[in-house]
This record gives C-alpha cells, structure tokens and sequence, in this order.
C-alpha cells in the first residue's frame, strides 16, 4: 500500500511541492498537516526566490490576481483536484516565457475521451479522531483547549466522456469542502457589547470592581472553511485531424472565517466570503509538422468577496451552508 492511500494528506499543489528538496513554505502562512489546514494561501519559496513571486498557472494560463504582485501567489480560487489531470512544480531551470524566478505551479485540467470514466475521493474527520497534548506543563501556562479539528469532510465526484464519438468530449465535476477547526484558548464572548473584557476566569478588576469572566469557556471558537464549493467542466473539441480546441469553466463559492486569538476575540475577527470566482478558458493547438507546433489561449479569472469583521448577534457574519445570517 502506497503512503498516498495509508495516510491522508492535502490535496493541494503545495503538499506535492513541500517533498522537493529545497522547497520551503513560510510559517506565517500557517501549514497544513494531513489536510487539516484546508486550502490555505500557502505560498512556496526555494533558493532565496521571493515567496510572494510564485506564479499559478492552469492550463498554462496565469489565475493569480493583482492584489499583491503581478507574480504572486493572490487568488481565492479553490481548485477541483478530481478534475486535475497533473500538476507541474518547476523550482529551476525555468523557460524563458518565466517573468519571475520563483516556484512555478501549473495544474493541467483532464479531458475527456471516447470511454466514460468517473472518479470518486472522500473524506471525514472529527476532533474524536484526533489525539490531544493538553498536558500539565500547557495547563501551567495558562493553556486552558489546544487547537484541535472541529470537522473535516470533502465529497469530490468527476465524470467524462464522449458527446460526439471521435469529435467533442467533456469532463467535469463538482468539489464540495468543508473544514473547520478550534483555536487554542479563544472562546464566545457572554457580553460582545460589553465595553469591558475579561479573559481570567478568576475574574478582573476595573476601576475598583469586580467583573466575571467575558468568555463562555464551554463554547471554544472555532474557524476555517465553513464551505467551499466549486464546479468543474472541459470541453474538448476536435474540429480536425489537426485542430483542438479546449473549453475550460471553473466556479467556486466560499466562506472562510479567520482565527481569533488570545488578543482578539471571535466578534473581532474577520471573514472572507466569495461568490462568484470563476475562471474561463479557450485554447487551441495546431501540431503544423512533428517539429513546429502552432498553440494560442485566452483566459479570463474573475474574484468577487468581501472581506468583513465577523460582528455579533443578529450582526453575526458567520455564514452556514445557503444560510446567511446577514445580507450584504
């Protein structure tokens, strides 16, 4: 039995890339252990290359936004890895249509043929699963709950064939995530309004009084992908003997709530909801002779989200599944 199968692992280009010798992910990204850090914008660096300086590419055509630089890594994209037919880690010796020196991600999409093929990949964890290092030595230091998974689950089902036998195929499907997971010692608040807070369960003095613990020690806080949901489809159509053309769709919707800390309290922090990002491709290849190849694209990727304080009560930005509490 392969590692692959035996033990869960992301399913991101980032969990491939970090086994190449050399390839480091900074830490104020965070990092994904089995999959439990979800699709974080993790960025990569090696030999001293600029982590913020790493292109994405799908199909060969940049999906990165602008937000940070014009070759980093920005992008809320949450790809369908049942639909990915490879992807393609370049860390040296990049070609010469490179316009930065750093680590080089491209995702090529999967095609249909003339025989129906379909894919199904699962997963499910909860906190029950997992081990807890709440010792004596972290209750010494104040360390009252551990980071810990709340949920983890993933449905990703893929199909594709023949539309026209020998001339127009299609391959696609759907991605269904979602990943939540408990920050250490950050619990509800009782009292968001309050104009005071107090973390210590002995209680706090302010101007002379007493005032009891803010916290709802028995509701720890969680964040991460409360959904994330995208869909998937290519079209590939031979026009002739030499002629493809490819038809690319890729839409995702997401809601990510932002971790809350000891110093920032769960009303305080922040979300990001997007809806819609989608990409749109077309490309075309044309192999003239067995040595000179004709090949053209165009892509288009647009983001739509916002990013808001996560407020309480009925100004709760939490969002579950369809359901928003508010409107924007």
């Amino acid at each position: 039995m392969s590692f692959s199968t035996s033990c869960r692992q992301g399913e991101s280009f980032q969990n491939l890339a970090i086994l190449v010798p050399g390839v480091q992910i900074p830490l104020g990204y965070g990092g994904d252990v089995g999959g439990s850090g979800g699709n974080l914008w993790q960025t990569m660096k090696i030999h001293g290359s600029r982590d913020d300086q790493m292109p994405l590419l799908l199909n060969g055509m940049p999906f990165n936004n602008m937000n940070n630089t014009g070759g980093g890594y920005n992008q809320t994209f949450s790809l369908n890895t049942g639909t990915t037919q490879e992807m393609t880690i370049t860390t040296k010796r990049s070609t010469v249509e490179s316009r930065v020196s750093g680590v080089i991600a491209n995702t090529i999409a999967k095609e249909g043929s003339n025989r129906f093929t379909g894919y199904l990949y699962g997963d499910f964890g909860t906190s029950g699963l997992q081990s807890n290092n709440l010792d004596s030595t972290l209750k010494a230091q104040g360390i009252t709950a551990v980071n810990r998974i709340k949920e983890i689950n993933e449905i990703n089902p893929t199909a594709g064939g023949p539309i026209i036998r020998d001339k127009l195929w299609i391959y696609g499907g759907v991605r269904n995530i979602l990943n939540e997971h408990y920050d250490a010692n950050s619990y509800n608040t009782l009292n968001p309004g309050s104009s005071q807070y107090c973390s210590d369960p002995a209680g706090c003095m302010y101007g002379g009084s007493w005032c009891p613990i803010h916290e709802t020690l028995a509701q720890q806080d969680y964040a991460g992908d409360s959904f994330n949901r995208s869909v998937t489809a290519n079209l590939t159509w031979q026009m002739d003997a030499k002629n493809k053309f490819n038809f690319f769709w890729h839409l995702t919707r997401r809601n990510l709530i932002n971790d809350s800390y000891v110093t920032q309290t769960p009303e305080a922090s922040s979300y990001l909801y997007s809806d819609p990002d989608y990409i749109a491709q077309v490309s075309w290849v044309n192999p003239v002779t067995s040595k000179f190849l004709l090949e053209g694209g165009a892509a288009f990727a647009n983001e739509t989200w916002w990013w808001l304080q996560r407020g309480w009560g009925s100004d709760s930005q939490r969002i579950s599944g369809s359901t928003t509490v508010k409107t924007f």
